[in-house]
């Protein structure tokens, strides 16, 4: 009698065993968890990458080179934005819930995910690819991407952490700011001591007045105001205007100039601003001739030329109306020193 019980006692326990053996297999969130710990890259293999290349709305390609990356354009090197490319690796290695959804052939054409038909991103390290990501379409639902590591058939459909960088201009990858970080420190409005504007010339191609201000305390002074304007400067519209100059942002490169090019050379004819800081620095930007209906600006040191609208490059070469208390008599020109 004691040995049946003993069975059956045994039974029961292996049939619970069973029971929880079977729940933690197919428990919907221990499911869950084991799929959250899908990533796309090894965390490892970031400081490896040299080169990424970008397919989908437009062709980006980027360079390391040191601890910097670069946009590579027209046979050139742009700065690119370093944050963009740290938020590709994020993305990139961090774990998350990505199920499989089929790994044919039909699955993989009726999701945009066949080597030929697909946007990607591919990471290399000394020419050998680490890892090229098929992007494909979005779920009926919108809120989750399918997604092919190019060599596994296996089609993943999950959060869509990609489609902004395959959809991206490639501006969008530039560090296109016309003072961008120096050793990490950025160019403070309140770096700028003195300054001097040559806006310019009219619509009729008459010369228009340059004026020079300087810090003055808290006020600005005018060392050399347009002619037929006694009123005092504006300081709040001043620093307002000079915050602008160094926080501007161009709207991309122009790949086929030089600001030793025709046009930035001559800098009595060129409209120019020389920021003067306190460090005893000094930085002259340059207003070159229009490229690709935009305007395009050049910085002194700097071997790039900036393509800004007609709003942003007129904000920066301006002329002193606005800046001054009282009448501004523009036909009467005053020539530097």
């Amino acid at each position: 009698m004691f040995k049946k019980k003993v069975i059956v006692l045994s039974g029961i326990a292996g049939a619970l065993a069973i029971v929880y053996a079977l729940t933690f297999v197919f428990d919907p969130e221990r499911s869950g968890k084991r799929q959250a710990a899908y990533r796309w890259l090894d965390p490892q293999s970031v400081d490896a990458a040299d080169r990424i290349e970008v397919r989908g709305s437009d062709t980006v390609d980027l360079e390391r080179d040191g601890g910097a990356w670069f946009v590579v354009y027209e046979d050139r090197r742009f700065p690119a934005k370093q944050s963009r490319v740290d938020e590709l690796f994020a993305a990139l290695t961090k774990s998350g819930a990505y199920s499989a959804r089929g790994s044919s052939r039909e699955v993989q054409e009726k999701l945009g995910l066949t080597d030929d038909q697909t946007s990607r991103i591919t990471v290399l390290s000394g020419g050998n690819p680490l890892l090229t990501l098929l992007v494909g379409v979005e779920d009926a639902s919108g809120s989750s991407i399918h997604l092919r590591k190019r060599g596994d058939d296996t089609v993943r459909g999950g959060e869509d952490r990609f489609s902004p960088f395959v959809n991206g201009s490639r501006p969008s990858w530039e560090d296109l700011r016309l003072f961008p970080d120096e050793n990490g420190v950025k160019l403070g409005a309140e770096s700028v001591q003195r300054f001097t504007v040559f806006p310019p010339p009219d619509e009729e191609g008459n010369v228009q007045p340059y004026y020079t201000l300087a810090r003055d305390g808290k006020d600005w002074k005018a060392e050399a105001a347009p002619a037929g304007v006694s009123g005092a400067p504006i300081t709040a519209d001043i620093d307002s205007y000079i915050r602008g100059i160094v926080d501007a942002v161009g709207e991309d490169f122009a790949a086929g100039l030089s600001p030793g090019g025709e046009g930035f050379t001559d800098p009595d004819a060129v409209s120019r601003v020389i920021l003067e800081l306190g460090d005893g620095s000094t930085r002259t930007l340059y207003r070159g001739p229009d490229f690709s209906g935009k305007k395009t600006v050049a910085l002194s040191g700097s071997p790039y030329v900036w393509l800004l609208s007609d709003w942003a490059a007129n904000r920066i070469f301006r002329t002193g109306e606005g800046l001054f208390n009282g009448e501004q008599l523009p036909e009467t020109v005053s020539t530097p020193d």
